[in-house]
């Protein structure tokens, strides 16, 4: 049967008045919205410019009343119409050119498809069209970062019990420096404050900078990690076990087969409420180890002889003795700090491993 007969007999089988609205447009019909062409779209109207060529897309005049749905919203350079022409509009002139910027739409009582500008539909329409298409566009990024994310929960999970034995040291660590090392902490804040995580000391030298005159300074070393184990309440086990109940939430919820089924399960609201926990979970849980390793950063080998050159300096003021004992770090200062830092060999080997890359 050709194509003409079969349209015929498609259009008889119509009401008298859906007959005659078909009977003007060229194109072919969808019982439904074909979202699953988007990418074929997008990828048409980039390789030539020309969106009103894509197959699916239906030619006519459509009413600025017609109600419709979104299925995609693009926007077209100039430079890439060949003949400098803009595109056609359904809902203004189907013949000439009208808009760069524009929406790829379905109009269910006609079930086809067609490109209008973004703003030339009634303004109730447009709107309509457009709040309905942002809640599936946030449904449907939702539901695609649950269906990657979700199966990694356990390595999640796993990454976070790997960095137990650190977070112990991390806490105990911190608790002895604030502890028995007052005065050298104070020194450092105040270091802190004026020139960063940097040691630094003044020479003899005097230049000028912003316009003051001042003792030249010298960079000697670094404190990386320092804001952390100086300054910042931290408790890294209670921390983790906060997370540790967290992720095991997200992972028990709605136990199914598959993630698919898991979701196919949930409500709108529900698939967007978890993507919102899921998403401030792993925030949390990146934030915890980068912390973990800052702070062994604090403690590391190389940290602990910048502060022991930054000690012994000549120019600097604040005399600080910084010894290595069999391992440990024996630090003291004439403000009367005394304070044996022990190696922790579960902090000092810790790596910061996740099983997706951050976004």
């Amino acid at each position: 049967m050709s194509m003409s007969k079969r349209k015929e007999e498609e259009l008889a089988t119509q009401s008298p008045a859906r007959a005659r609205d078909q009977s003007n447009y060229s194109g072919p019909t969808f019982a439904s919205p074909p979202h699953h062409l988007r990418k074929a779209f997008f990828e048409f109207a980039k390789d030539g410019g020309r969106p009103e060529d894509f197959f699916a897309v239906s030619n006519g005049r459509l009413s600025k009343q017609e109600p419709y749905i979104i299925i995609a919203e693009f926007k077209i350079p100039i430079k890439k119409r060949l003949d400098g022409e803009y595109i056609p509009c359904a809902n203004c002139r189907p013949g000439s050119g009208k808009f760069l910027e524009g929406r790829w739409i379905y109009a269910p009582r006609l079930r086809r498809t067609f490109l209008i500008g973004r703003d030339c539909a009634d303004k109730s329409v447009s709107a309509a069209a457009s709040r309905e298409f942002r809640n599936r566009m946030t449904y449907t990024a939702a539901l695609e970062n649950l269906v990657a994310i979700l199966p990694l929960l356990p390595q999640m999970i796993a990454a976070l019990d790997a960095a137990r034995p650190a977070a112990t040291g991390a806490d105990r660590l911190v608790a002895k420096l604030r502890r028995d090392a007052g005065p050298l902490i104070r020194t450092l804040a105040a270091t802190l404050k004026q020139h960063g995580e940097y040691l630094i000391v003044f020479d003899d030298e005097v230049v000028v900078q912003a316009g003051r005159r001042m003792n030249k300074p010298i960079r000697v070393g670094m404190l990386p990690g320092a804001t952390l184990a100086l300054q910042v309440p931290l408790a890294f086990e209670r921390q983790l076990q906060h997370l540790r109940v967290l992720f095991n939430a997200l992972n028990d919820a709605g136990e199914a087969p598959t993630v698919k089924e898991r979701l196919g399960r949930l409500s709108v609201q529900e698939v967007l409420q978890m993507e919102k926990a899921l998403k401030k979970s792993e925030r949390q849980a990146l934030q915890f180890l980068q912390n973990i390793d800052a702070i062994r950063r604090f403690f590391s080998p190389a940290t602990m002889r910048d502060l022991q050159k930054w000690g012994e300096d000549p120019r600097n003021t604040h005399r600080t003795i910084v010894t290595e004992e069999q391992g440990s770090w024996s630090i003291s200062d004439v403000a009367g700090s005394d304070v044996l830092i022990p190696t922790w060999p579960a902090l000092q080997n810790f790596k910061m491993s996740w099983p997706r890359q951050p976004i």
